[in-house]
């Protein structure tokens, strides 16, 4: 099992945030420990979401391991925006979230990170399994207007 630490602990600094209390040490092909004292917002769900996927849930831990990565890694050059994405999706599934939720995670990740000029660099790489996962995302939604339209 990757995650070699429990439950995470925390206590709330604000409204989005939380610090960590218990250290998070995670074992899987980037291996971190993540710090007592670091501070996170879990994951970062558009409010509109959050039917879907809350801030915190079964993917919790793996959530903070990659904020982590970001504001940690990211910048030292220790690992690229697609490794972090990566790794995510991969954390969540060693935590037993469905295939579908951590696709989809993953592609609202490397979408944020195209967004973002820090974190764009190597998004053409994965461009082909974004938009594969986009595309079949929004095929339902596609379908439904589709239906109501005509």
């Amino acid at each position: 099992m990757p995650f070699l630490s429990g439950p995470p602990r925390v206590e709330q600094v604000d409204a989005k945030r939380w610090r960590l209390l218990r250290s998070v040490q995670y074992a899987g092909d980037l291996g971190v420990l993540v710090p007592v004292g670091y501070v996170t917002d879990f994951a970062s769900v558009p409010r509109l979401l959050w039917w879907f996927t809350p801030p915190s849930g079964e993917y919790t831990l793996a959530a903070i391991v990659h904020d982590y990565l970001i504001s940690d890694s990211l910048p030292a050059g220790y690992v690229s925006s697609p490794e972090v994405d990566r790794e995510f999706r991969v954390a969540m599934q060693s935590l037993d979230v469905g295939f579908v939720r951590r696709w989809l995670m993953w592609a609202g990740v490397r979408w944020a990170a195209v967004l973002n000029p820090v974190r764009r660099p190597g998004w053409l790489r994965t461009l082909p399994q974004l938009l594969l996962v986009t595309a079949l995302a929004l095929a339902p939604v596609a379908a439904g207007l589709a239906f109501i339209l005509i």
